[in-house]
């Protein structure tokens, strides 16, 4: 199998995947690390909160997430993985806005 996938698209070691794979590895378990924080700071509150039932957990589950989104694309982009340039040309396409260099 590998030796159909390098004839068809080359050598593996060209494409660079291991560095990618490391990248995105070291951003997801920062990501994951810092939504362990948030989460751990939001039970330490939800004890004495007003607020029960589905908000707390909406809130529980929501904000831990929309943080390590937030935290995985700024990582990813810091840490310059090539696919979120090509990802963000794919956007601006669809979108209909044209980067002029």
């Amino acid at each position: 199998m590998l030796l159909l996938t390098e004839r068809r698209i080359g050598r593996l070691a060209d494409l660079r995947l291991g560095r990618t794979a490391g990248k995105a590895l070291l951003a997801a378990g920062a990501m994951a690390g810092l939504m362990a924080l948030v989460l751990a700071g939001l039970n330490r509150l939800a004890a004495s909160w007003p607020v029960d039932g589905v908000m707390a957990r909406l809130l529980l589950v929501g904000l831990p997430a929309g943080v390590g989104l937030a935290a995985y694309w700024v990582l990813v982009t810091l840490l310059r993985v090539e696919e979120v340039s090509h990802l963000r040309a794919t956007l601006r396409l669809r979108l209909g806005h044209r980067r002029l260099d």
